[in-house]
Protein backbone atom coordinates (compact mmCIF):
# COMPACT_ATOMS: atom_id res chain seq x y z
CA UNK A 1 0.00 0.00 0.00
CA UNK A 2 1.26 3.60 -1.20
CA UNK A 3 2.30 5.78 1.76
CA UNK A 4 -0.38 8.52 0.94
CA UNK A 5 -2.88 5.79 0.82
CA UNK A 6 -2.05 4.96 4.08
CA UNK A 7 -2.02 8.54 5.33
CA UNK A 8 -5.51 8.79 4.02
CA UNK A 9 -6.72 6.04 5.74
CA UNK A 10 -4.97 7.27 9.02
CA UNK A 11 -6.54 10.66 8.42
CA UNK A 12 -10.24 8.92 8.11
CA UNK A 13 -9.69 7.13 10.95
CA UNK A 14 -8.78 10.37 12.97
CA UNK A 15 -11.67 12.13 11.83
CA UNK A 16 -14.14 9.32 12.20
CA UNK A 17 -12.83 9.10 15.99
CA UNK A 18 -13.73 12.89 16.80
CA UNK A 19 -16.69 13.09 15.07
CA UNK A 20 -17.92 10.23 17.41
CA UNK A 21 -16.63 12.36 20.55
CA UNK A 22 -18.27 15.63 19.43
CA UNK A 23 -21.44 13.90 18.95
CA UNK A 24 -21.13 12.35 22.20
CA UNK A 25 -19.83 15.20 24.02
CA UNK A 26 -22.72 17.09 22.42
CA UNK A 27 -25.66 14.30 23.40
CA UNK A 28 -24.05 14.34 26.69
CA UNK A 29 -24.78 18.21 27.55
CA UNK A 30 -28.09 18.07 25.55
CA UNK A 31 -28.48 18.08 21.49
CA UNK A 32 -31.12 14.96 21.02
CA UNK A 33 -30.30 13.20 18.20
CA UNK A 34 -32.93 14.71 16.03
CA UNK A 35 -31.30 18.31 16.31
CA UNK A 36 -28.33 16.81 14.58
CA UNK A 37 -30.45 15.50 11.74
CA UNK A 38 -32.31 19.10 11.48
CA UNK A 39 -28.66 20.66 11.37
CA UNK A 40 -27.88 18.29 8.19
CA UNK A 41 -30.53 20.44 5.98
CA UNK A 42 -29.02 24.05 6.16
CA UNK A 43 -26.34 24.02 3.36
CA UNK A 44 -23.99 26.33 2.62
CA UNK A 45 -20.29 25.87 0.74
CA UNK A 46 -18.24 24.86 3.36
CA UNK A 47 -20.27 23.12 5.94
CA UNK A 48 -23.11 20.97 5.97
CA UNK A 49 -25.61 23.50 7.23
CA UNK A 50 -25.65 27.46 7.43
CA UNK A 51 -25.85 28.98 11.00
CA UNK A 52 -26.61 32.22 10.37
CA UNK A 53 -29.31 31.25 8.10
CA UNK A 54 -30.49 28.37 10.79
CA UNK A 55 -31.32 31.18 13.43
CA UNK A 56 -32.55 33.71 11.22
CA UNK A 57 -35.39 30.94 10.17
CA UNK A 58 -35.90 30.06 13.57
CA UNK A 59 -36.25 33.77 14.77
CA UNK A 60 -38.53 34.64 11.68
CA UNK A 61 -41.05 31.88 12.59
CA UNK A 62 -41.15 32.62 16.29
CA UNK A 63 -41.36 36.41 15.93
CA UNK A 64 -44.21 38.01 13.43
CA UNK A 65 -44.90 40.84 15.21
CA UNK A 66 -47.84 41.04 14.48
CA UNK A 67 -49.44 37.43 15.30
CA UNK A 68 -52.18 36.97 18.31
CA UNK A 69 -51.26 35.66 21.24
CA UNK A 70 -53.36 32.29 21.90
CA UNK A 71 -52.69 32.58 25.58
CA UNK A 72 -51.73 35.00 28.16
CA UNK A 73 -51.80 34.44 31.79
CA UNK A 74 -51.04 36.40 34.92
CA UNK A 75 -49.63 33.48 37.62
CA UNK A 76 -50.50 36.02 40.31
CA UNK A 77 -48.51 34.50 43.46
CA UNK A 78 -46.54 35.92 45.97
CA UNK A 79 -45.12 32.45 46.54
CA UNK A 80 -43.14 32.05 43.78
CA UNK A 81 -39.71 31.32 44.39
CA UNK A 82 -39.03 28.64 41.28
CA UNK A 83 -39.07 28.63 37.40
CA UNK A 84 -38.21 26.15 35.11
CA UNK A 85 -38.13 25.87 31.47
CA UNK A 86 -38.28 22.73 29.28
CA UNK A 87 -38.59 24.04 25.74
CA UNK A 88 -37.23 22.38 22.94
CA UNK A 89 -38.45 24.34 19.82
CA UNK A 90 -39.19 28.30 20.68
CA UNK A 91 -38.42 31.94 20.62
CA UNK A 92 -38.39 33.02 24.77
CA UNK A 93 -38.42 36.57 25.57
CA UNK A 94 -37.45 37.27 29.19
CA UNK A 95 -38.84 40.71 31.09
CA UNK A 96 -39.19 42.57 33.99
CA UNK A 97 -42.50 43.99 35.30
CA UNK A 98 -44.02 45.77 38.60
CA UNK A 99 -46.32 42.79 39.30
CA UNK A 100 -45.10 40.51 41.94
CA UNK A 101 -46.56 36.95 39.79
CA UNK A 102 -45.42 35.85 36.56
CA UNK A 103 -47.09 36.68 33.28
CA UNK A 104 -46.58 34.55 30.37
CA UNK A 105 -47.81 35.03 26.74
CA UNK A 106 -47.07 32.60 23.95
CA UNK A 107 -48.18 31.89 20.12
CA UNK A 108 -48.55 28.71 18.37
CA UNK A 109 -48.68 27.01 21.53
CA UNK A 110 -50.73 24.28 19.59
CA UNK A 111 -51.47 21.00 22.09
CA UNK A 112 -47.83 21.21 23.14
CA UNK A 113 -47.28 24.25 25.38
CA UNK A 114 -47.93 23.30 29.58
CA UNK A 115 -47.82 25.55 31.99
CA UNK A 116 -47.73 23.48 35.56
CA UNK A 117 -47.91 25.24 39.53
CA UNK A 118 -46.98 23.52 42.24
CA UNK A 119 -46.65 25.36 45.17
CA UNK A 120 -43.82 28.09 45.07
CA UNK A 121 -42.79 26.68 41.67
CA UNK A 122 -43.86 27.63 38.01
CA UNK A 123 -42.89 24.93 34.99
CA UNK A 124 -43.54 25.54 31.57
CA UNK A 125 -43.14 23.00 29.58
CA UNK A 126 -43.15 22.42 25.82
CA UNK A 127 -42.24 18.99 23.88
CA UNK A 128 -43.04 19.76 20.06
CA UNK A 129 -41.03 17.77 17.44
CA UNK A 130 -38.38 20.00 15.15
CA UNK A 131 -41.41 19.60 12.60
CA UNK A 132 -44.06 21.91 14.04
CA UNK A 133 -44.09 25.85 14.10
CA UNK A 134 -41.78 27.38 16.50
CA UNK A 135 -43.48 28.43 19.99
CA UNK A 136 -43.19 32.23 20.81
CA UNK A 137 -42.67 32.76 24.07
CA UNK A 138 -42.75 36.31 26.28
CA UNK A 139 -42.16 35.63 29.74
CA UNK A 140 -42.73 38.63 32.56
CA UNK A 141 -40.68 38.03 36.10
CA UNK A 142 -41.54 40.31 39.34
CA UNK A 143 -38.51 42.44 40.34
CA UNK A 144 -38.11 40.42 43.79
CA UNK A 145 -35.35 37.98 43.49
CA UNK A 146 -36.14 34.22 42.42
CA UNK A 147 -34.49 30.94 44.34
CA UNK A 148 -34.11 29.26 41.75
CA UNK A 149 -34.07 29.19 38.15
CA UNK A 150 -33.71 26.13 35.77
CA UNK A 151 -34.11 27.15 32.11
CA UNK A 152 -33.85 23.87 29.37
CA UNK A 153 -33.85 25.29 26.27
CA UNK A 154 -32.91 22.72 23.72
CA UNK A 155 -32.79 23.72 20.20
CA UNK A 156 -34.51 27.12 21.15
CA UNK A 157 -33.30 30.98 21.28
CA UNK A 158 -33.42 32.39 24.51
CA UNK A 159 -33.39 36.71 25.32
CA UNK A 160 -32.97 38.04 27.89
CA UNK A 161 -32.15 41.80 29.70
CA UNK A 162 -31.98 40.35 33.38
CA UNK A 163 -32.39 37.47 35.10
CA UNK A 164 -31.92 37.41 38.89
CA UNK A 165 -31.80 34.41 41.84
CA UNK A 166 -29.85 32.66 43.96
CA UNK A 167 -29.13 29.61 41.76
CA UNK A 168 -29.50 29.58 37.90
CA UNK A 169 -28.89 26.77 35.86
CA UNK A 170 -28.84 27.38 31.76
CA UNK A 171 -28.98 24.07 30.11
CA UNK A 172 -29.29 24.63 25.96
CA UNK A 173 -28.58 21.89 23.10
CA UNK A 174 -28.55 23.21 19.68
CA UNK A 175 -30.26 26.59 20.49
CA UNK A 176 -28.53 29.89 21.36
CA UNK A 177 -28.93 32.19 24.54
CA UNK A 178 -28.02 35.95 25.24
CA UNK A 179 -28.50 37.47 28.50
CA UNK A 180 -27.05 41.02 29.11
CA UNK A 181 -27.11 40.70 32.76
CA UNK A 182 -27.22 36.98 35.14
CA UNK A 183 -27.09 37.87 38.70
CA UNK A 184 -26.68 34.55 41.01
CA UNK A 185 -25.62 35.21 44.47
CA UNK A 186 -25.01 31.81 45.11
CA UNK A 187 -24.14 30.04 41.88
CA UNK A 188 -24.75 29.57 38.33
CA UNK A 189 -24.48 26.79 36.29
CA UNK A 190 -24.27 27.49 32.26
CA UNK A 191 -24.07 24.17 29.89
CA UNK A 192 -24.06 24.29 26.40
CA UNK A 193 -23.99 21.32 23.90
CA UNK A 194 -23.63 22.20 20.32
CA UNK A 195 -25.26 25.90 20.80
CA UNK A 196 -23.86 29.23 21.61
CA UNK A 197 -24.32 31.48 24.73
CA UNK A 198 -23.24 34.54 25.40
CA UNK A 199 -23.42 36.38 28.96
CA UNK A 200 -22.60 40.45 28.94
CA UNK A 201 -22.11 40.69 32.50
CA UNK A 202 -22.06 38.30 35.32
CA UNK A 203 -22.86 38.74 39.08
CA UNK A 204 -22.58 36.63 41.87
CA UNK A 205 -21.14 33.65 43.91
CA UNK A 206 -19.39 30.66 42.20
CA UNK A 207 -19.37 29.91 37.75
CA UNK A 208 -19.43 26.32 36.53
CA UNK A 209 -19.29 26.56 32.98
CA UNK A 210 -19.50 23.13 30.58
CA UNK A 211 -19.19 23.12 26.91
CA UNK A 212 -19.40 20.51 24.35
CA UNK A 213 -18.98 21.74 20.74
CA UNK A 214 -20.47 24.56 20.85
CA UNK A 215 -19.36 28.04 22.28
CA UNK A 216 -20.31 29.44 25.58
CA UNK A 217 -18.84 33.56 26.16
CA UNK A 218 -19.00 35.35 29.67
CA UNK A 219 -17.75 38.57 31.00
CA UNK A 220 -17.62 38.43 34.90
CA UNK A 221 -17.70 41.27 37.12
CA UNK A 222 -14.41 41.83 39.32
CA UNK A 223 -10.88 40.47 38.40
CA UNK A 224 -9.03 37.03 37.74
CA UNK A 225 -7.97 37.55 41.58
CA UNK A 226 -11.54 37.68 42.48
CA UNK A 227 -11.67 33.70 41.91
CA UNK A 228 -10.23 30.29 42.27
CA UNK A 229 -9.84 28.14 39.36
CA UNK A 230 -10.31 24.81 37.71
CA UNK A 231 -9.79 24.26 33.95
CA UNK A 232 -10.42 20.82 32.30
CA UNK A 233 -10.59 20.31 28.51
CA UNK A 234 -10.71 17.31 25.51
CA UNK A 235 -9.48 19.16 22.75
CA UNK A 236 -11.06 22.19 22.55
CA UNK A 237 -10.30 25.69 23.64
CA UNK A 238 -10.72 27.24 27.09
CA UNK A 239 -9.59 31.00 27.54
CA UNK A 240 -8.98 33.74 30.40
CA UNK A 241 -8.60 37.21 30.26
CA UNK A 242 -6.98 35.92 26.48
CA UNK A 243 -4.79 33.29 28.15
CA UNK A 244 -5.49 30.18 26.31
CA UNK A 245 -5.40 26.62 27.27
CA UNK A 246 -5.93 24.47 24.88
CA UNK A 247 -4.90 21.12 23.78
CA UNK A 248 -5.40 17.39 24.46
CA UNK A 249 -6.81 16.47 27.98
CA UNK A 250 -4.97 19.65 29.42
CA UNK A 251 -5.72 20.77 33.29
CA UNK A 252 -5.38 24.17 34.99
CA UNK A 253 -5.79 25.05 38.42
CA UNK A 254 -5.36 28.13 40.20
CA UNK A 255 -5.76 29.30 43.76
CA UNK A 256 -5.82 32.73 44.47
CA UNK A 257 -7.58 32.03 47.99
CA UNK A 258 -10.47 34.12 46.85
CA UNK A 259 -13.85 33.18 48.19
CA UNK A 260 -15.37 32.62 45.14
CA UNK A 261 -14.75 29.45 42.45
CA UNK A 262 -15.08 28.98 38.77
CA UNK A 263 -15.08 25.67 37.32
CA UNK A 264 -15.01 25.36 33.55
CA UNK A 265 -14.78 22.03 31.08
CA UNK A 266 -14.60 22.13 27.94
CA UNK A 267 -14.93 19.24 24.86
CA UNK A 268 -13.94 20.34 21.63
CA UNK A 269 -15.82 23.82 21.38
CA UNK A 270 -14.55 27.03 22.58
CA UNK A 271 -14.97 28.76 26.23
CA UNK A 272 -13.78 32.56 26.39
CA UNK A 273 -14.40 34.18 30.44
CA UNK A 274 -13.04 37.91 30.73
CA UNK A 275 -13.54 40.13 33.81
CA UNK A 276 -14.95 43.61 34.04
CA UNK A 277 -12.06 45.30 35.54
CA UNK A 278 -9.31 43.37 33.17
CA UNK A 279 -10.51 44.49 29.90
Amino acid sequence: MKKFTKFCFILCGILIVLGIIGITAGMALGVKPGQFLNLAHYNNHTFPWNEEDFWEEIREDGMDEHSEYELEKLYDSANFRKLNLELNHAVIHVYHHEKDGILVKAGNAGNYFRCREDEDELTLTDDRPGSQETLQLEIYLPGRKLEKMNLEIGASVLYADKLYADEITITVGAGEVSIGELMADREADLEVGAGEMEVKYFSGGNLDLECGIGVLYVTAEGSTADYNYEVTGGIGEISINGESYAGLGFEHRKDNGAARKVQMECGIGEIALDFAEDI
